[in-house]
């Protein structure tokens, strides 16, 4: 902006207008004063005009005022309530670190619930499937009638205190038997035990009367009986099973001293093939296989003696009846009930593979345990 000269004053009409020049680079207007105002107005026009003069067209131009805007409402505070009540509750604010582990823990708890739900189906359609395979008929299995298992049980349960005294009348006999034929007349089925007794019995020796004897009902078994459990003369342990025949109490020898057709210790000297013959013995699941018998088509067990000093190994097939049973009994594939270490049964055999190889083939399950029907 230049120096500017002194201003004019111009009559024109019947009002006065004061005015005064500004000398702008690039150009100046004279702003006229507005008449409808007593006081002295200025305006300025910053332009690229020609003229230094100023004209009546450029007076009667609007002229732009600087004036404050009127003040507004002034803003006026407000209850917390009513503005909850307007906007709603605040959300806090979430970082985006904190928002990506709620985010994990949240698929994490789904993933957890899916599988437990996935788990509790597999475990219902594994305990389904063995309801099945429980109700099927298998014809290598003897039951007694479920009316008379319970019935021979209830008698036991009512009678037990004499039956109890019936049975160590017999094991004192027993004790101190001397031969076979003193034996016989107190076992069970006699007549069809006599050969086996004869050639494997050996005498008890007595009782260590400083031990007490244990008295004990065994109904997990095909056939409810009683069992006295104590030590000999020598110390050795022994148990001896009782069941009814005829009214009366009867000595299992067979059950008791774990006696079947055949014992494992004279399997393992025999050099020659036997088909399905029953033993009773210990039952352990194994990990043992042989090119004859691979683990893709068989399971192995190892099969103990009454004595647990001779054992042999054993092979189901897989596909056989008789390997479900074997399984279920084990609990082998339950995902809930625990697995058994050993268990009691009564089984038929084939073997062994070759002479001297005590290998054998497991053909049938007759039942669990080593009382028979």
């Amino acid at each position: 902006m230049l120096p500017h000269r002194k201003k004019a004053t111009h009559e024109e009409g019947d009002g006065l207008r004061v005015g005064f020049e500004v000398h702008v680079i690039g150009g100046v207007r004279q702003i006229p004063a507005s008449e409808d105002r007593g006081g002295v107005e200025l305006g300025v026009q910053i332009g690229t005009g020609q003229k230094k003069t100023p004209t009546d067209d450029n007076a009667a131009a609007p002229v732009q005022r600087l004036e404050a805007e009127e003040p507004s409402e002034p803003l006026r505070a407000r209850r917390l309530s009513e503005a909850v009540n307007q906007l709603g509750p605040a959300t806090p604010y979430v970082p985006r670190g904190q928002r990506k582990e709620r985010s994990l823990t949240t698929l994490t708890f789904w993933m957890a619930a899916v599988t437990c739900i996935l788990a509790v189906a597999a475990v219902a359609a594994v305990m389904s499937a063995r309801k099945k395979q429980a109700q099927a008929p298998d014809q290598s299995i003897v039951f007694t009638a479920e009316q008379s298992f319970g019935e021979e049980k209830a008698y036991f349960l009512d009678n037990l205190n004499p039956l109890i005294r019936e049975a160590e009348a017999l094991l004192n006999q027993y004790a101190v038997a001397k031969s076979p034929e003193q034996v016989l007349p107190l076992v069970r089925d006699s007549s069809r035990v006599k050969a086996r007794l004869t050639a494997l019995w050996h005498p008890m020796g007595g009782l260590e009367k400083s031990q007490s004897i244990e008295a004990g009902l065994v109904d997990d078994e095909v056939r409810p009986a009683l069992v006295l459990k104590g030590r000999k003369a020598d110390f050795a342990p022994f148990g001896i099973y009782f069941v009814r025949e005829s009214g009366h109490l009867k000595i299992d020898w067979e059950a008791s001293e774990g006696i079947g057709d055949a014992q494992l210790s004279e399997l393992r000297a025999s050099k020659t093939v036997v088909k399905g013959v029953k033993v009773r013995v210990t039952m352990k699941p194994g990990d043992f296989y042989t090119p004859e018998f691979p683990e893709s088509d068989y399971r192995s067990y190892q099969l103990i003696a009454a004595n647990g000093e001779e054992f042999v190994w054993a092979f189901v097939r897989k596909s056989s009846s008789t390997a479900d049973l074997l399984e279920a009994e084990l609990n082998e594939s339950s995902v809930l009930l625990q697995k058994e270490k050993a268990v009691e049964a009564t089984l038929r055999i084939s073997g062994p593979l070759r002479e001297n190889v005590n290998i054998f083939e497991i053909t049938e399950m007759l039942h669990k345990g080593w009382i028979s029907p």
